[in-house]
Parts: C-alpha cells; structure tokens; sequence
C-alpha cells in the first residue's frame, strides 16, 4: 500500500492503511517518505512515476528502486 500524505480524499491520511489478516502480509509506506518532494495527492497516485517505480519494484524483486523523479506540483485552479 502506498498512501501519500497529501491525501485529500481518505482523511485523516493514515487511514488508508491497511491492517493485514491472518497470516496476512501488509506494507504500507509513505510516498514521500522515498520521495519528500513527490507532492502526490489521492487522484494522482496511479500517474506518479515514482509510485509506479515503488508497485513495480513490490511486485518485482529483482526491479531496483530508481531514484526519485522530479514531480510537478499541481496548481489548483481558482476560477
């Protein structure tokens, strides 16, 4: 589980993480624990490049963790 804590949707942001079951495993992290200037929000985890990284290196041993890459910081729009 990869939970960001610029969540705006599950709030309070700790509360996506999950509890595992038994004999169940469960990781859970902080994106911006790998990555501190990933400013991800809830809407854009599935289009963050490091959090891609972060699932396919989860699902893949033998896939090294890239270094972080920069991430553009969204710009509400006011209008």
């Amino acid at each position: 589980m990869i939970a960001t804590r610029y969540d705006k949707v599950a709030t309070p942001p700790d509360a996506t993480f999950l509890t595992p079951g038994p004999e169940a495993q469960v990781t859970t992290i902080w994106l911006q624990f790998r990555c501190p200037t990933d400013f991800s929000g809830h809407t854009q985890l599935p289009t963050s490049t490091n959090t891609i990284a972060l699932t396919l290196a989860a699902l893949d041993a033998t896939t090294p963790v890239p270094d972080c890459a920069p991430r553009c910081v969204p710009v509400e729009w006011a209008g």
